[in-house]
This record gives structure tokens, sequence and C-alpha cells, in this order.
């Protein structure tokens, strides 16, 4: 098979997939997260920060923290920032199976499946986000 892109261009954004494995918590890798996307400096509102857990091994000096969390009164669908305020969003939804607050189609991805099921979470993940418009 052959690969059709140009070597020669310069990739734009994440136009070439980066195929990684990592394994540690969240907090060892959110640092590696943060260097491949985000950018030194930039204003960074993580509105779902609760207890901190992603940022405890990063440098807060390289980016500008903006931790808010419904534990703190701020609801992350109605942020106190101005628009275009923010350069990067970071929000960490709850994944916990067996949530009663988890809708039940998404809730049996989160259990180990058989292949079939598993395409069908997929399918059924995508249409719930299209039907969000995201």
């Amino acid at each position: 098979m052959s690969d059709d892109r140009n070597e020669s261009a310069e990739p734009i954004g994440s136009a070439y997939p980066v195929l990684t494995g990592i394994v540690g918590t969240n907090a060892d890798l959110f640092p590696s997260i943060l260097k491949m996307y985000v950018v030194e400096g930039a204003i960074v509102a993580d509105v779902t920060y609760g207890r901190g857990v992603f940022w405890r091994n990063v440098d807060q000096g390289k980016y500008q923290l903006k931790a808010t969390d419904l534990q703190m009164g701020v609801d992350f669908r109605a942020l106190p920032y101005e628009a275009a305020s923010i350069d990067a969003l970071i929000l960490d939804p709850p994944y916990m199976h067996g949530g009663a607050t988890v809708k039940d189609s998404i809730n049996q991805c989160y259990k180990n499946q058989t292949p079939a099921m598993k395409a069908s979470c997929a399918y059924t993940l995508a249409g719930y986000l299209k039907q969000q418009g995201c």
C-alpha cells in the first residue's frame, strides 16, 4: 500500500496523527498532553479542576491556569471568562461506570465488552456527539 502524502509538505496542525503509548496516572500523563497541544504561556481554563490531580506534575509557571470547578460554584456551562480570553480548555467529564447520572448506552461502553459491543458503543458515542453538535 503506498503512502500518498507529500513527505516534504509541512503538516498543518495535527494533519498527521501522533501514534504513541504512555502508561501512567492522569498526573503522569497530563504534562505530555499539554506539551503536545498547548503552548507555554497559554491561558488554560481547567473547568473541572476538582482537587487539581491533573496538574500535580505540571510546571505551573509555564501556563496561566484558571482553575474552576462546580465545587467552587462555577458551572462550566456558564464560565466567568470573557469571550476569546482562553487559549485552551480542559474538561474531564465524569467517566465512572455504573453511575446513576450516566446514560445507559454510554455506561455500557465503559465495561469490558465483546468486539461487536465495542463497535456499537463507538457508534453510539459518535451519534451522541453529533447530536450535541460536536
